[in-house]
């Protein structure tokens, strides 16, 4: 059987030795952007169920013919979802884990789809299959070893799921990762140093642009390499943290850092250092702002300049903090 460069096939309508059609490619990716499942798609917003409707519209147009099918593979390909809640998981898990191990035993043109991947969301890793296995061992392994080979990868969504340390690490070798988000995860061990944390040699320190970390558990050694992940970006754009320590150390290591939202929790204590970066920061336009203590505490004073926050369209607190919070505008 001749071997097939998948890279370079852009297959022809064809009825025996007849073309049907001498339309080029590039004129049916024009009408293919134009579809609703193709138009205007924000991956870093999309949720599980709509990834799965934006693949369900794109199957079907692979279906149609082999030309079809070379156009509109690298997008089908774009969204990877593994899903613990959704009953069809079973199915779609293993589907994605023999195109990984297709993948790893050098397939091509598993290979060339890897390369098109763009945005991976992973939900409750930890969810049971119908027969008795568990879905969290062949997602670690998988995601382990597929990230680095996800070369365009700009969006990374972890919900409700276990982390391991080794993939936090993989973070630092994705040259064009923009978009992390972690919701409801435990993220790493526990029996780590809290402040120790070596930068892989290879790490090549993503554009990050948007940071999301809620509601998660991480272990202390993970917390210093958030913080350094952050830190080092210089196109950071969104900081939206729970963990009080990593917004507050993000921070103070980059003070010069023009977000648009900022979400952290604060206590009194911590006034000072929230006041001299809002006073930096002209650009911000979305600011919230929760109690990192659930005891009563002193009012939290900030002390802005006059003119700070010029473009600030909206400011939340929680009701606990809200009733605590003075705001006073002094002179420099």
């Amino acid at each position: 059987m001749a071997t097939v460069n998948w890279s370079n096939v852009v297959p022809t309508r064809r009825n025996g030795s007849f073309l049907l059609t001498q339309v080029p490619a590039d004129v049916y990716r024009m009408v293919f952007d134009h579809l609703p499942c193709t138009t205007n798609v924000d991956l870093s917003t999309l949720k599980i169920d709509e990834i799965r409707q934006y693949k369900s519209d794109l199957r079907v147009l692979c279906l149609v013919c082999r030309l079809f099918y070379a156009l509109c593979s690298a997008k089908l390909f774009q969204c990877v979802a593994l899903d613990g809640r959704s009953r069809a998981t079973d199915f779609k898990t293993y589907s994605t884990y023999k195109w990984y191990l297709k993948a790893t035993e050098g397939d091509e043109a598993a290979l060339i789809h890897m390369g098109h991947v763009k945005s991976i969301t992973v939900a409750s890793w930890e969810s049971q299959r119908s027969d008795g296995t568990w879905l969290e061992p062949r997602c670690k392994l998988m995601l382990k070893q597929m990230l680095p080979a996800c070369i365009h990868l700009n969006t990374l969504t972890f919900t409700a799921t276990p982390v391991p340390g080794r993939i936090i690490e993989t973070l630092f070798c994705l040259p064009h990762l923009r978009n992390l988000t972690f919701q409801s995860c435990r993220i790493g061990a526990t029996a780590y140093p809290a402040n120790h944390f070596t930068v892989p040699l290879k790490a090549t320190f993503p554009p990050l642009e948007k940071l999301a970390i809620i509601r998660c558990t991480i272990a202390g050694i993970h917390c210093a390499a958030f913080v350094q992940l952050a830190s080092e970006s210089s196109s950071l754009k969104s900081l939206q943290v729970t963990n009080r320590e990593i917004g507050l150390q993000i921070l103070e290591r980059n003070p010069n850092m023009q977000l648009l939202v900022l979400g952290i929790p604060i206590m009194a204590n911590d006034a000072h250092a929230i006041s001299k970066y809002l006073n930096n920061t002209p650009n911000l336009s979305n600011l919230t702002l929760s109690n990192a203590d659930d005891e009563f505490i002193p009012p939290i004073n900030l002390n802005l300049h006059p003119g700070a926050l010029p473009v600030l369209e909206d400011l939340t607190c929680c009701p606990s903090l809200a009733i605590r919070l003075l705001i006073t505008v002094v002179d420099h």
